[in-house]
């Protein structure tokens, strides 16, 4: 080992460096994190997709460390031999952005749970699928570069102008494709937020009694707009440097072979503006992280607070309320647009409206009428109500006699009447 060590100083710490990837990682606290918190149901796809996530980054900042292990033909010029960079950097890319795409699935996942009908959810799909073979396309940027063309005199002639050519086109193209993906971000986070606000929050945004439904929407919005806000801000930076790398590469090839080396050198180095490309991209995923933790947060603390309840009716809307959201969030349970179908099925028209109006009125006067099984309630309107139609009556009982007076009965019909639906949907996610 000694004689290994005097001959390859850096081998040991080369060999450390690749091993302590794993626990060293930035990603890797905050999987422990989301594993301990769903330790009872770690198995999840949100979960385990968080896992492969962090996996994968870690598989691949191994191999890029592993460049010093290869023998080094070109040790002047990075990244010093063809060999070195296929399995180092090459390898590596498609570790990082496998785990990329992987975790660019966080946000589709999370919007079909929400929104089952695949019509509604088409573009975030296509934004999403556009996104990921933008990533596949710079994953193949890195295997099929080749850093040293020709031999070792031609590579060195002029200058070393053939190698700083292959690095000029090498980052012209890097670049590029990074503007392709800040373009695909961009649409891909844009598609989610319309198909939410249409589909989901919109559709609760009256329900003001419930405030686990009010801090998840707070707290996933948020994230997304926050994430967006990044993207956009690091956008022109990155724009604006790929049109400058565009414009410099160019005019690198306008100047004699001798001069191009120093030329590019002095004017392509992109190590400070690729560290702002990495903070744009790593914040959507550790948000994907953050966004995890708040939610098991907030669904414990919900539950808490409905098991310490001790009135009845309170306990019980609640308890509805919070299975909701519960399942909403959480699980992949059938949704709004489930609920939807069935109400399809057996449509409440104006006219039930109109009926349901008249119900209201005659309830007051004869409260105790109203029998379950549809009969009274038929006698007095224009059409019979389907069995299903009838359970948003029964159930309106408790909500006329005691929130609506006589003096203001035509302004709650209408906000009592969603309220009511708005319940007969959290019983609808119950069921399932």
């Amino acid at each position: 080992m000694n004689i290994v060590s005097q001959k390859y100083p850096l081998l040991n710490d080369t060999y450390e460096v690749i091993g302590n990837q794993l626990i060293t990682h930035q990603f890797f606290l905050w999987t422990c994190i989301v594993v301990i918190l769903s330790s009872k149901n770690w198995k999840r796809p949100i979960v385990m997709l968080m896992i492969i996530h962090w996996a994968l980054r870690c598989v691949g900042d191994m191999f890029v460390n592993t460049l010093e292990l290869y023998e080094k033909d070109y040790s002047h010029n990075w990244p010093y031999s063809n060999k070195g960079f296929f399995y180092s950097y090459g390898m590596a890319s498609i570790f990082w952005y496998s785990s990329e795409i992987i975790g660019d699935w966080y946000l589709l996942i999370r919007t079909r749970v929400l929104i089952k009908n695949p019509k509604k959810t088409r573009w975030v799909v296509v934004t999403c699928i556009l996104y990921n073979i933008i990533k596949i396309i710079q994953m193949l940027g890195y295997p099929l570069f080749i850093p040293f063309t020709g031999t070792v005199e031609e590579n060195y002639k002029d200058n070393r102008y053939l190698i700083t050519k292959n690095k000029a086109i090498y980052t012209y193209n890097k670049w590029v494709c990074v503007s392709l993906q800040q373009i695909g971000s961009l649409a891909y986070d844009i598609s989610v937020i319309i198909a939410l606000k249409k589909n989901v929050f919109n559709k609760t945004i009256n329900v003001k009694e419930n405030s686990f439904l009010r801090k998840f929407k707070k707290i996933s919005v948020y994230r997304i707009y926050l994430s967006m806000f990044v993207t956009i801000i690091g956008s022109p930076f990155i724009f604006g440097y790929s049109f400058k790398m565009m414009h410099l590469v160019n005019e690198s090839y306008k100047l004699p072979h001798e001069k191009m080396q120093d030329f590019f050198n002095n004017n392509c180095d992109d190590r400070g503006i690729d560290s702002i490309r990495v903070l744009v991209l790593n914040f959507s995923y550790v948000f994907m992280y953050i966004d995890q933790i708040l939610l098991r947060y907030y669904v414990e603390d919900n539950q808490s607070s409905n098991h310490s309840s001790s009135t009845g009716k309170s306990n019980s809307a609640q308890n509805s309320n919070s299975s909701f959201n519960f399942n909403m969030v959480y699980h992949n349970h059938r949704n709004y647009e489930d609920f939807e179908e069935e109400e399809d099925k057996h449509p409440i028209t104006s006219v039930d409206i109109n009926n349901y109006n008249n119900l209201n009125s005659y309830s007051f006067s004869n409260p105790d009428s109203i029998q379950s099984n549809g009969t009274s309630i038929n006698h007095f309107i224009s059409h019979p109500l389907s069995n299903d139609n009838i359970k948003y009556y029964n159930n309106f009982k408790s909500i006329t006699t005691n929130d609506i007076s006589n003096d203001n009965n035509n302004r709650y019909k209408s906000e009592n009447y969603e309220n009511l639906k708005y319940n007969n949907r959290i019983n609808f996610y119950n069921k399932y």
